[in-house]
C-alpha cells in the first residue's frame, strides 16, 4: 500500500485480484484472528482498491473515498462516520482498535529504530506484547 490517505495515518492500495466483499471480510477476520467485525456494506460489487489504517481510522472515511478506495479497514468507526461511509458508497470493515493496531506495531518499531539510528543515538525500541484492549466480546 503506497499512497497515503491522510498524512502518515493510513494507506490506499490495490489488491492483485478483485475479491468479493464477503471474501474480504473473511480474510480480515482470518488475518487478525477475529470471530467478528463490524461492517458498513458496500455496493456488493467486487473490491480491489482498499484503504487501511491501524487503530482508530474513522476520521479517514471521506479521505479514503476521495482517494478512490472501495473499502476502509480500520477500527473505532463511530455511528456518524458509518453513516457518512454509507452515503459515499464506501464499505467499512471495523475490526477494532487493538487488532488493527497490532499489525502496525512491528513496522512502527522499525521506523523508530531507523529514525534514532539516523541521529546517531543509541536508544532501544521495544514492541510490547501486552494486550491493553479493554473490550471483551461475548
Amino acid at each position: 500500500l503506497e499512497e497515503p490517505v491522510m498524512g502518515a495515518l493510513g494507506r490506499v492500495g490495490r489488491l492483485e485480484q478483485p475479491i468479493t466483499e464477503e471474501q474480504l471480510i473473511a480474510l480480515v477476520k482470518e488475518r487478525l484472528q477475529l470471530s467478528s467485525v463490524k461492517v458498513v456494506p458496500g455496493s456488493g460489487d467486487s473490491v480491489q482498491q482498499v484503504a487501511v489504517c491501524g487503530g482508530s481510522g474513522g476520521s479517514l472515511v471521506r479521505s479514503a473515498a476521495q482517494k478512490g478506495a472501495q473499502v476502509l479497514i480500520t477500527g473505532d468507526v463511530g455511528y456518524h462516520e458509518g453513516q457518512l461511509a454509507q452515503s459515499l458508497g464506501l464499505m467499512v470493515i471495523d475490526a477494532g482498535h487493538g487488532p488493527t493496531e497490532r499489525v502496525v506495531l512491528p513496522w512502527l518499531k522499525t521506523q523508530l529504530q531507523q529514525a534514532f539510528a539516523g541521529n546517531g543515538e543509541i536508544l532501544p525500541v521495544f514492541h510490547s506484547q501486552v494486550n491493553t484492549d479493554p473490550w471483551r466480546f461475548y
